[in-house]
């Protein structure tokens, strides 16, 4: 086992023991704001038959549910950062099947590649246990390692700036995975390169809208 695969294992550990806490945490939650509430209008009906005691326990009632209240954001919150917290474990866990070459915890998607070419299954590029399957996330990236790998660029230059964008992007792996924690938080769908790279050419473009459709 090496170093990456043990780092995302213990990294994988933290993120259950983050999770159980959060969820353990949402449960107390919904517990208390069902009791608040409970005991709020609990309290506002007996104010009713009680008009000596009605003020004081009007002011009691308040406070239950303005605890309400306070529960339902605080659990609104909660939520949403244990949605972020499952979804960075599936990312995370998807990360060590790649290291493992485990097949079948990394998800396959179909790519829609040439079949007549020469050896595009020879050399394993499309397949079940395939380069394309091993080492892209989204249609647009396939394309880009199909085009670069089936259809070899003559331009030397070309070639080196490319050369200089994948060593750039390699070492920037929490930021790939970040980028895709936001994807995933937007929506359940593909991320859209090309909608993406068609709002990064316009200037002081305010906001990505539909960046995953």
């Amino acid at each position: 086992m090496n170093k990456k695969t043990i780092f995302v294992n213990r990294l994988l550990q933290r993120i259950d023991k983050k999770l159980y806490r959060a969820e353990s945490t949402n449960c107390q939650i919904t517990r208390w704001r069902f009791i608040s509430f409970t005991a709020g209008f609990i309290i506002l009906v007996i104010s009713l038959f009680q008009p000596s005691f009605r003020f004081p326990l009007y002011g009691t009632a308040f406070f239950c549910f303005g605890c309400f209240i306070f529960l339902v954001i605080w659990n609104t919150q909660l939520k949403k950062k244990i949605l972020r917290w499952q979804l960075w474990r599936k990312i995370k866990k998807e990360n060590l099947a790649r290291l493992q070459l485990d097949w079948k915890r990394i998800p396959a998607k179909d790519h829609p590649v040439p079949s007549q070419h020469p050896y595009v299954r020879d050399l394993d590029i499309i397949g079940d246990r395939s380069l394309l399957r091993l080492t892209t996330v989204s249609a647009r990236g396939a394309k880009f390692l199909m085009d670069w790998l089936l259809y070899p660029e003559a331009n030397m230059e070309k070639l080196s700036r490319r050369q200089l964008l994948v060593q750039e992007l390699k070492r920037r792996s929490l930021f790939r995975d970040k980028l895709t924690l936001e994807a995933l938080c937007i929506s359940d769908k593909e991320i859209n390169g090309n909608t993406i790279a068609s709002h990064l050419q316009i200037p002081d473009y305010p906001g990505y809208p539909g960046f995953c459709t």
